[in-house]
């Protein structure tokens, strides 16, 4: 593996951050579970459709095209970003407003929840800073330069961790309760000191040499303008629909039979606890992702198609790697995950269902990264709609019978058509090869032989020690992955990235 390369080198850092920033957050939300509860934990979680949509609206096209145009013309990068931050800010600043003097009408009557009033009030003011936060990271990803992202995150999560547990102090000591707006308000300051320190960075940036601008101001409008606009369409479509398939499962899990208070409860638990616990790995994919994509704009500018479809194809086979053997871990010791961590029974279950996610979600991400580097941006839109209008007829059809395992089912009906959709696309447009046999067969192999040694290693050595429950189970874990990645990873050395290389332009 060669750390001087920039997607390498960027990934391990952005990998870095996302794994002592995720652990960190998965630690706040078993705080945050315990001392809100399960309910409350619910509407906090729901208030977060609302800054979904606004993110999509305000930032998440621009975002994409700041860093794609920065690859793609390096010698333009300030000019991009300054566009990219002037778009960003005739969106975020209105659409701050309206949400904060709605804020009453859209806890009614969108999320059908009174009590967000007060969170959604707090996301208003977040909206331009998030915003200012994604045009940043988007400059500096287009660069492969990952280190001030990684340490924003960073300090966002820690500012946030540190606001809460301060407010939770003061509030014990009076004898009061923690409340989601205390939380909400730990966001919003977050937000802001990483937004400032990001700023602080860019103004001690070392300056290059000038370097004549490949393109003219209106040109560089033009082409932010022309990626952004359809980019943020389709962002803004897809996260409405994704936010109705949040708002709607309390809902229907009213309808299928449950009071309001155990609906919330179910929702938080669900996407507060057991799918951000399934999602801690993916860290790793989405720091890949995150470099995949202006690498791909670069390669495709330069023609590069051979370079193209290696990094790709093995990093295709890095994500299905992770993502089996998360299936096998999850499968095999969710329900102890559950109980051990969270004290919840229901969160364990639910992991073992989400487990069979993991190898699609993680594949996804790679592939939609790949088809947005290459401008493709409708392709990936009109799989992720055809995914969720499956996962939202599975709510509205099915949870009024079957509860909430009718979502679970709909969420494994929905993203897998879109990961087979994905590959066909990117393999059509790179003329991507991989082995069926090395990303998928052997690993499966390789997780069903760990997973036996872990059990007779448990059954004949570790049931004698003087261990029991989570630090066994826990060591049985890491006998799975270790046996798993020596057995299936060396299949990714072996990866044929392209079906030949009469592929490249050199030999058209």
């Amino acid at each position: 593996m060669n750390l001087k390369n920039p997607i390498i080198k960027g990934a391990l850092i952005l990998t870095a951050a996302g794994v002592v920033s995720r652990l960190a957050g998965f630690f706040y939300r078993i705080f945050l579970s315990r001392t809100l509860g399960d309910s409350q934990m619910g509407l906090y979680q729901l208030s977060f459709t609302i800054a979904g949509f606004c993110y999509a609206f305000c930032c998440g096209g621009i975002s994409t095209a700041i860093s794609r145009y920065v690859a793609q013309y390096p010698s333009d990068r300030r000019r991009t970003l300054a566009v990219g931050f002037l778009f960003s800010f005739v969106l975020s600043v209105p659409a701050s407003i309206l949400i904060y003097v709605n804020a009453s009408w859209l806890s009614t009557f969108i999320l059908h929840e009174p009590d967000c009033a007060s969170l959604i009030r707090y996301l208003a003011f977040s909206i331009p800073f998030t915003a200012v936060h994604g045009c940043i990271n988007g400059y500096y990803l287009g660069q492969k330069k990952a280190s001030l992202p990684a340490v924003s995150q960073l300090i966002e999560q820690f500012t946030k961790i540190i606001c809460v547990y301060c407010i939770w102090k003061v509030q014990s000591q009076n004898r009061l309760p923690l409340t989601p707006t205390h939380a909400m308000l730990g966001s919003l300051v977050s937000e802001l000191i990483s937004v400032l320190v990001m700023f602080i960075f860019m103004k001690l940036e070392p300056k290059n040499p000038a370097r004549t601008p490949v393109l003219s101001r209106r040109q560089t409008a033009r082409n932010i303008f022309g990626m952004a606009m359809p980019l943020t369409l389709n962002r803004v479509i897809l996260t409405f629909l994704q936010s109705a398939e949040a708002t709607l499962i309390p809902f229907m899990l009213c309808v299928y039979g449950m009071t309001k208070d155990s609906a919330l409860a179910t929702f938080g638990v669900l996407t507060g606890m057991a799918f951000p616990f399934v999602l801690f790995p993916q860290s790793v994919i989405q720091a890949i992702s995150s470099m995949l994509l202006p690498e791909v704009a670069g390669a495709r500018s330069s023609q590069h198609q051979l370079h193209l479809q290696n990094t790709v194809a093995r990093t295709l086979s890095f994500s299905l790697l992770i993502g089996i053997l998360c299936t096998g871990v999850f499968t095999t010791y969710g329900h102890l995950f559950g109980a051990a961590i969270f004290h919840n029974e229901r969160v364990g279950y639910f992991i073992i269902v989400l487990s069979w996610l993991c190898p699609f979600l993680y594949a996804n991400n790679t592939l939609a990264s790949t088809l947005n580097g290459l401008g493709k941006t409708g392709i990936t839109f009109t799989f992720s709609m055809i995914s969720t209008g499956i996962k939202i007829a599975f709510i509205l059809f099915l949870i009024p019978r079957f509860g909430i395992l009718a979502y679970l089912w709909g969420m494994l009906a929905g993203t897998v058509p879109e990961t087979f959709l994905l590959y066909r696309a990117v393999k059509k447009e790179t003329g991507l090869s991989i082995s069926v046999y090395q990303t998928v067969i052997r690993p499966i192999y390789a997780m069903l032989l760990a997973i036996g040694i872990a059990y007779f290693a448990d059954f004949c050595l570790l049931s004698r020690l003087p261990l029991s429950g989570f630090p066994e189970d826990l060591i049985c874990c890491v006998l799975i992955a270790a046996v798993y990645l020596a057995a299936a990873g060396s299949g990714l050395r072996k990866q044929p990235a392209a079906e030949s290389a009469g592929n490249s332009p050199d030999n058209a």
